[in-house]
């Protein structure tokens, strides 16, 4: 039992630091949008830190110094990125410098190539986080400026020398292939947002209809003789309209027996009619 006890707090311990990395320190109950960015910035950063540096000493290796400098440089930027963001608590200026310097760094790859002139693949990831950090809008049209500039290097390469060339097979299959991944990212991206949106507007009527639920729970003050409901302000008002005003009951008149008898006991209709009603 002691040794379940123990592995219960270790895996609880464990689980609260991931999240403290992940959410830069916020609670799990803040705001939603906030946290969903943070936590994808901390994976798309933590995840190029973790192959930046070894692809930058691959490059190295192969002697490329350019793009290992280049690697280098963009993995320190990351690495500056990720403790400011800490800092901070707050995705929006990051996002925004991080997708314009990754769309510069994409650009570079580009153009130089890289290993056997395969690093253009890196920008089939550039829509995903995007439209994912930057909204529907702002997403497509980053991925749309960067895409422009992709097709313009290709386009330079077949004139300056210090530009990589490509194939005009592989150029028709890479914009086609980027087309599909920006349309995809969006779609997903709208789908999200349109869920998220109906789950904020079910939880602010929940939380409404719970706050007028709270609201006819508890002590009520009601007058002993005449049944009045005195409110949060000090006024005394009829039960009825009280009931009404906070929550869906509608209310329709009648009288019960006792009442009846004791207003009309000595009318002869009422008399009548309970002679009637017995027959």
């Amino acid at each position: 039992m002691k040794k379940k006890s123990e592995k219960r707090i270790l895996k609880k311990k464990l689980n609260d630091l991931i999240w403290d990395i992940a959410a830069c320190g916020l609670p799990k109950d803040h705001d939603l949008e906030t946290l969903r960015k943070l936590i994808l910035l901390n994976f798309i950063l933590g995840l190029s830190c973790f192959f930046l540096f070894p692809l930058g000493t691959m490059a190295f290796f192969q002697g490329n110094l350019l793009l290992c400098a280049m690697d280098f440089i963009m993995g320190l930027f990351v690495i500056i990125a990720l403790g400011w963001m800490r800092k901070q608590k707050t995705p929006t200026v990051i996002s925004y410098i991080g997708v314009l310097v990754t769309g510069l760094f994409y650009l570079f790859l580009v153009a130089n190539g890289g290993v056997n002139q395969s690093a253009f693949v890196w920008c089939f990831t550039f829509p995903v986080m995007s439209i994912f950090l930057l909204g529907g809008q702002k997403g497509v049209m980053a991925s749309a400026i960067l895409i422009l500039s992709v097709i313009v290097i290709f386009i330079l390469g077949r004139h300056v020398p210090y530009i990589s060339r490509y194939p005009f097979d592989l150029c028709l299959r890479f914009v086609a292939a980027y087309f599909i991944i920006t349309l995809f990212s969006f779609v997903m991206e709208q789908a999200r947002s349109g869920v998220q949106a109906k789950l904020t507007q079910t939880n602010i009527d929940l939380k409404k209809t719970l706050e007028e639920v709270k609201t006819l729970s508890g002590l009520l003050p009601i007058c002993a003789q005449c049944k009045k409901i005195r409110d949060d302000k000090g006024y005394w008002n009829q039960i009825e309209g009280y009931i009404q005003k906070h929550s869906e009951a509608k209310f329709s008149h009648g009288m019960c027996p006792e009442c009846l008898e004791e207003l009309y006991g000595a009318e002869d209709w009422y008399k009548n009619m309970k002679k009637s009603k017995a027959k």
